[in-house]
């Protein structure tokens, strides 16, 4: 595992390939000391073993270096700097006579339409999203069409439920702006997924945290539509939301809430809540169904 490319890598990076003992058994053989590693290094340690307690990899990468954890039997994961290893793989890959691919293009100008469709929604969100905002996400018929306008530059900036499961969103904005009290916060959320989690509003009023939330009112489970589509099922029950107003009962938790009908008023809105020094909730109807621009 500890050979010629590691180290080739390790230089391409401008660091060295930190190795340890080679006499210890398996992979303990590769664990270092990650403490000295610096800038471009590359080291093997095992999690949670002879590696400070478990805690090698966040300063060592601070620092620049790039760490590999060794799991017996279990294969290895590369935790590098982004910008690091696509410096390292340029360099690894050589030239190219290739012509470069095209920009992505700008997503087309969201639809004229009423109810809102979501992509109008998170392009009017796009034009008042702070530089230095954080997005939590939990809005799974609409979440293709915010990756695609709204524009997150800053590490630690996006969070979302890899995993698909529901309820995460509205519990986990307040934990983040407590762990980021002095960055504006938006949790988008849709109105079935805010549900599982409904009482995070008291939470929310009660510690006086200043998340913005977003939900778009679709009256329905759209994603769970389109799985039952995909899943060839017809007619699953359950899946009509009608009538859910999530602004009453944020309002009734004591967040200050609001509708939005128009990209103006949602503009309007979602400014003032940005700036505010305390939760508010802006909701907004918007078509049933997948959106994915």
């Amino acid at each position: 595992m500890i050979d010629r490319p590691a180290a080739w890598v390790a230089e391409a990076a401008g660091g060295r390939l930190l190795t340890g003992d080679p006499a210890a058994p398996g992979p303990n053989r590769a664990v270092v000391d990650s403490r000295i590693a610096g800038e471009g290094d590359l080291f093997f340690g095992l999690p949670g073993e002879r590696t400070d307690g478990g805690r090698f990899a966040s300063a060592a990468l601070e620092r620049g270096a790039w760490g590999v954890l060794v799991e017996p039997d279990a294969g290895d994961a590369l935790v590098a700097d982004v910008a690091l290893t696509l410096a390292a793989l340029t360099v690894a890959a050589g030239g190219s006579e290739r012509r470069p691919p095209d920009p992505r293009p700008d997503a087309e100008p969201p639809q004229e339409q009423t109810p809102l469709g979501a992509d109008a929604v998170h392009s009017t969100l796009a034009d008042v999203f702070p530089d230095e905002g954080i997005v939590v996400l939990e809005s799974p018929s609409s979440t293709l069409a915010l990756r695609n306008r709204v524009r997150i530059g800053r590490p630690g900036s996006y969070w979302f439920g890899a995993g698909g499961g529901l309820g995460f969103g509205l519990p986990a904005s307040l934990g983040v702006q407590l762990a980021e009290p002095d960055r504006p916060l938006v949790c988008v959320l849709g109105e079935g997924s805010a549900q599982y989690a409904i009482t995070g509003f008291w939470t929310a009023a009660a510690y006086g945290l200043p998340v913005t939330f977003l939900v778009l009112n679709n009256s329905e489970y759209s994603i769970l539509k389109w799985f039952a589509g995909l899943e060839s099922v017809e007619g699953a029950p359950g899946l009509d939301l009608p009538a859910l107003d999530c602004a009453a009962v944020a309002q009734s938790y004591g967040v200050r809430s609001e509708r939005a009908g128009s990209r103006d008023e949602l503009h309007t809105a979602l400014s003032g809540a940005i700036e505010a020094a305390e939760p508010r909730l802006v909701e907004v109807a918007v078509q049933p169904g997948m959106s994915i621009g």
